[in-house]
């Protein structure tokens, strides 16, 4: 029982990993009311749009 609640947990934990919410439509201001950078997808603000940038 209990490897099994720690199998599940791990699988949580390994898929929150690459969960990023990500909304194009984000209006910004500056570049830091954009999401922060998560791996190699890092938003800028452009025309008040935050644009996901690889």
């Amino acid at each position: 029982m209990t490897q099994i609640i720690m199998s599940v947990y791990d699988f949580i934990i390994f898929v929150s990993l690459f969960l990023v919410v990500t909304n194009p439509e984000n209006s910004c201001v500056t570049n830091d009311d954009c999401p922060e950078a998560v791996f190699f997808v890092t938003f800028r603000c452009i025309k008040n749009i935050c644009v996901r940038i690889r």
